[in-house]
């Protein structure tokens, strides 16, 4: 139940595979002091570096010049005999006891909205999201792969789950079977005009073939999504498989 979220209690059990994993603490760390240092180097107070678009004025340090625990903001150039380490504006260094440098991030990553994104899509940025998207389609099929017991779903795979936007146009798909994806647009555009009062918590099941259902054994469930502050439709998931599933 805790993974499916459903019990059938008359329904035997076959137990096919059982695994066993154990773990335990290590303990108290123990901190081994790292080498020595080898002597400083003459480096520059300051040196001119390319960060985020723009040139700006960090400062280069040595690395044997710094104080366990003390950390250095960037942006920040750190030298040695052995290396250089960058540290880009936003993150710190700080050295730890075993002779290493530890980065963290000091300032919150950025967030971006509908607003910040105008003109040509970058490229990159573009496939990010998009894989993000799948992710959550491809997430929807484990859950119901998991919960379905008939080969068909479990092995064949012979379902479809999909992220649409507020406007039920197609976002993205996990790689199921693509047959279903060709009507659920129009299913889920159908279910938004006919169900006005949606609202958080609301699924809508149908197997209509003139909504966009392919015919009567498959059975749609979609699910509008909402804003949690504002409550502002903002995308649907829908899924489709056989009745049985």
């Amino acid at each position: 139940e805790r993974r499916y979220g459903f019990t059938h209690p008359g329904r035997e059990l076959e137990l096919v595979t059982a695994r066993v994993t154990c773990s335990a603490g290590i303990g108290e760390e123990r901190v081994e002091e790292g080498p020595a240092p080898l002597a400083p180097t003459e480096v520059p107070g300051s040196r001119r570096a390319f960060f985020a678009g723009a040139w700006v004025d960090a400062a280069v340090l040595d690395e044997t010049s710094l104080d366990q625990g003390t950390p250095v903001a960037g942006p920040a150039i750190i030298s040695s005999a052995y290396h250089t380490i960058v540290v880009a504006p936003g993150w710190t260094a700080a050295r730890h006891p075993s002779g290493h440098l530890v980065l963290e991030r000091r300032d919150k990553p950025r967030t971006f909205s509908a607003c910040d994104v105008a003109g040509e899509p970058d490229p990159v940025q573009l496939e990010i999201f998009h894989l993000h998207f799948a992710s959550i389609a491809e997430e929807m099929g484990v859950a119901l792969e998991n919960s379905a017991v008939s080969t068909n779903v479990r092995e064949r795979l012979d379902f479809s789950c999909a992220v649409f936007d507020s406007g039920g146009g197609l976002v993205a798909n996990a790689p199921h079977i693509p047959v279903h994806l060709g009507a659920m647009g129009e299913c889920v555009r159908q279910v938004s005009r006919r169900v006005s009062d949606l609202a958080p918590g609301d699924v809508i099941v149908t197997n209509d073939p003139f909504l966009g259902g392919s015919h009567l054994p498959d059975v749609t469930v979609v699910t509008p999504v909402f804003d949690a502050e504002t409550a502002e439709l903002l995308f649907y998931t829908a899924s489709r498989a056989h009745h049985a599933e």
